[in-house]
This record gives C-alpha cells, structure tokens and sequence, in this order.
C-alpha cells in the first residue's frame, strides 16, 4: 500500500534520477497512507508541467516511478508503493569515453579476499568528556546536525575543523535534477551553521556516464530483458572505475612524473547503483513506450496485470486527462511498483550469469585498492532502498574492501541523546560478505535548502563521514586508507537494536575518529 511522505525531502542516488531527486520527496515516519488520502483528483497542470512530462519521459531518468513521484511537487498524485517494510536485511553496452568535467560551484561474482585490518594502538580518547553543548528544546528551535554538534565539541578540544587542507570531491553523475541535489551534499559539509567544515576544499565533478544514454529498444531478440539488465548494470560499475583511474590514478601518476606533490583526496560518492535501480531504470524505458514494449511488459507481468500497466502509462504520458481517466489512473499506478519488484529477479538473474558484469566488479575491486595505495579514501553511499531488504538493494559502489560504506541512522528526534539513534530504516542493508562499513545521520538532517527545513538520505551521511576523514588525515598525513577505515569502526557506537549487515561497526562519531588520528600521529612524533 503506498505510504506518505511527510517532513523530509529523500533524495538518493543515481538510481532514479535519484531517491535524492532535487524536487523534494517527502520522507517521513513511513505510515502507511489511508486509502481516502490516495483518492485526490490529478490536476489539469500536473500533465501540462513541461518539465514534469520532459522528468517522466527522458531516457537519461534511471527510475520514473520516482522522477513521477518527485517532480510534480511531491505530491505523488499517482499513489505509488514504496513497498513492504522487512525487518529481516538477510530476505532476500558502450564503452565510457573520458568526458568528465569538474564543475564550480558556489559555497554554499568471486569476491575478493577480505581485508583484515591492522589496529593500531588504543589511545585514549577525552573527547567522551568534552563538555557537552546545551541542546535543550533543540529540536523544537531549529536542530543541528552531527556534523555541526561535532564541529563544536572539537573546537572545545583544540582541533579546528573549518577548513581541512585535505580536498573533499563529489562525485554527481549527470541527471536534470543533479544541481540540487549537488548543493543539498555540499551543504552537509559547508553550511556555516550546520557543517562541520564551511571552508572545506571543495571540486565537484559531473561525468555524462554511459549507462544513463543506453536504451533498451537497442537490445533485440529474445534475451533483450536479460541481456539489457547485465549490459546496463555492467556499465554503470565500468563508469566509475573509469572516473576513479582517469582522475585519482592518472592524475597522479602525472603529478609525481611533473615532481608535484600529491594532495590528499576524499573522493565522496553520493551515488548509488544496485540491481533494483536496473529494475528501475529499465521500468523507466518501458513507460516512455508502452505499446511498443507490450511484449516484454507482459512477459514480466503477466497478461492481465500488463494490460494495466500499459493503460496506466498511457494515461501519465498524456498532457491532459479528464476526471475519469485520472480517477482510474490512481489505483493503476500501484502496479509501477509491481513492474520494479517484478523486474528485481530477471537482474539478479542477467547480473549472476554475465561474466561481463563480473570482470567489471572485478576490476572494479581492483581500481578501489590502487586509489586506496595512493591515499584516495572512497566514501560510499549505502543506498535507500532498506524497505525493500535482500540482496537487490546494497550499492554495486560500496562492494569493496576498499571503500567506506556508509549507511545511514535516525537521532529519533533527540539530537541531544545519541544512545537512542536507531537505524533509519529506508538504509540499504547489505550481505555477510558487503555491508556498510559505519552509519550517519541519514533522517531529518537539517537543510537551508530543502523547503522543509530538514533532508533524508545516505546521500548526507557519505559526506558526513567524507568531511570526517579529510579532517583525521589533516591530524595525521601519514595515515593510510586502512587505518582511517579502522579508527572510524573502533571509534563508532553499535546500536543494539540494528544487525551488523545494517549498520556495519554503528554509528559514527566525528569527535572519536579525529582525536584518535591525532592522538596516533602525537605517538609517531614522540
């Protein structure tokens, strides 16, 4: 049953034009809507909106349930299911040419072997009795967020964390809506009032990715489902290996050649890709031709529900509609939701059985270690699909050893009590083998951006954690990528309520890491 979305804006991931699509999705308790509030009439300018029409329709959308979701408002005229809530996580083409362009903005499958990490020393920590902030009636007047609370904790302790000399990069493929989105991720570091590092060295990059120009009606025979779904999720993993070696590999390798120091880097990925946004993606392709595809919609739907399915996409791609048809269209709309959840099992299929996919993720794994050997640390969003909790839903981008994967966790409306954060339950869980690494704050992080003051999404807690690191390597140059992942997880705090597959090590705190990376360089230098 569709569930509303009330205080907060989600935005996600690459998947749909993102969960973080800049339009505003309202995310909220996750109650289950009542049956009257889905039975509002489409408005005539909802379908006339060129650019709502231009969102639903363009193949660049990776997920037009979502774009359909988003654009119009947030309104979600068309009632559509988010799906059931699990509470178990363990339920289960074209070659990238190097176009990558730095943008300036204003301020504002084998897996491989298992890292084990090497612990340094335990250094003891004061910043558990560093003075606390007064935080009373906070959230009522305006709530700050982890990041800014642990910018002031440490300034009490001496460590400045405005403006680290370690860069942050933001990786934001092309998508309409990107620039928002772009600015809510550079706000979670900025903000004067709600970062943690408003001086922060800042480039973002916006690659055109092939995956996002592929098309399904390019694929044919009787394998274009399968064939499309391995093809698509192989090239979205190809993209970033390219982006990662064309501007951390080569990049560097051509600064040492020139005798030019190399700068340490925090590349922050607040992307995400997985077999349910191919889902999601190719529902997209079948919406904007629904006739022309009837064969495949009613493949993977059946007859009857195809039928349905491919009325209702006719209806949503009108400019106008009569009260009838939008009456009709509402309840048609869930099967959206079907079609994605239908589609899951042939990607999982098409991605187990190509070997292309796998090479891929393979190297992949391989390019992460090498940026990770020259001092790039990768910050990866977990994705927002935990409602939807199997294999389906965990980024493709945070399945390495060489990674930090961050989910993301709810402060339960008491920003002054961490002991009572939970998980936020739309973080994608992993597996046994990939898992998020630590969690953030993820719900409600506060926003000067988002109309309603407040922002969801692990698309905030990646760079939470990325301003994190770009802070612990300012304490300690000489750190490697292994020991900062190790200091975030002995740092972090286990919520006991969430398994290890949702939360990895539990939730970060800023204030531990960075002290604890200078607390080891103070050991070096002695």
């Amino acid at each position: 049953m569709p569930e509303t979305r009330k205080d907060t804006s989600i935005d996600d991931a690459p998947r749909r034009d993102d969960s973080e699509n800049t339009e505003e999705k309202k995310e909220g308790s996750r109650e289950l809507e009542k049956p009257e509030d889905r039975k509002q009439a489409l408005s005539q300018e909802q379908f006339t909106d060129p650019k709502a029409l231009r969102d639903a329709t363009d193949n660049k959308s990776s997920r037009a349930r979502n774009t359909v979701e988003h654009v119009i408002d947030g309104k979600n005229p068309f009632g559509i299911a988010r799906g059931e809530s699990h509470s178990n996580p363990n339920q289960t083409g074209r070659q990238e040419k190097n176009e990558t362009t730095a943008i300036k903005t204003q301020p504002e499958a084998p897996l491989a072997p298992a890292e084990k990490p090497t612990p340094d020393d335990k250094v003891s920590i004061n910043a558990e009795n560093a003075e606390l902030v007064d935080f009373d009636n906070l959230y009522s007047s305006g709530a700050k967020s982890d990041a800014a609370k642990a910018r002031e904790d440490l300034k009490k302790l001496g460590i400045d964390t405005s403006s680290p000399k370690t860069g942050i990069d933001l990786y934001e493929p092309y998508y309409s809506s990107a620039p928002q989105h772009l600015a809510k991720v550079r706000e979670t570091i900025t903000d004067p009032e709600h970062g943690m590092s408003p001086g922060a060295n800042i480039r973002a990059f916006e690659p055109k990715e092939s995956s996002r120009q592929m098309n399904l009606s390019d694929f044919k025979g009787p394998n274009q489902l399968s064939d499309f779904a391995a093809a698509h999720s192989t090239q979205t993993v190809k993209d970033l290996s390219n982006f990662i070696e064309n501007n951390y590999l080569k990049a560097n390798q051509n600064s040492a050649e020139n005798g030019q120091g190399q700068q340490r880097r925090v590349l922050n990925i607040s992307q995400e890709h997985s077999q349910l946004t191919t889902a999601g993606f190719i529902a997209g392709q079948l919406r904007k031709e629904p006739e022309a595809n009837r064969e495949t919609i009613e493949k993977v739907l059946g007859k009857e529900n195809g039928e349905n399915w491919i009325n209702q996409a006719k209806t949503s791609n009108k400019n106008t509609v009569d009260e009838r048809e939008a009456q009709t269209a509402i309840p048609a709309a869930e099967l959206e939701s079907s079609m994605e959840k239908a589609l899951v099992p042939h990607v999982k299929e098409a991605v187990s059985k190509s070997p292309e996919f796998q090479q891929a993720i393979d190297r992949y794994r391989e390019t992460t270690r090498q940026a990770a050997e020259n001092g790039t640390v990768i910050v990866v969003s977990a994705g927002n699909e935990g409602d939807r909790a199997d294999g389906s839903v965990y980024n493709y981008y945070a399945q390495s050893d060489h990674v930090i994967g961050v989910g993301g966790h709810d402060t339960n409306q008491t920003p002054e009590n961490p002991d009572d954060d939970r998980i936020w339950e739309r973080s994608s869980p992993g597996n046994e083998r990939y898992h998020p690494t630590i969690t953030a704050q993820s719900k409600d992080v506060p926003s000067n951006i988002s109309d309603t003051k407040a922002k969801s999404g692990t698309s905030y807690s990646a760079p939470l954690v990325a301003v994190t690191t770009a802070n612990m390597i300012d304490q300690n140059p000489n750190i490697s990528f292994k020991q900062t992942k190790d200091m975030l997880e002995r740092s972090a705090k286990r919520m006991p309520e969430a398994s290890p597959l949702q939360q990895g090590a539990g939730r970060l705190d800023p204030v531990k890491a960075i002290v604890m990376a200078r607390g080891q360089a103070e050991r070096t230098r002695s």
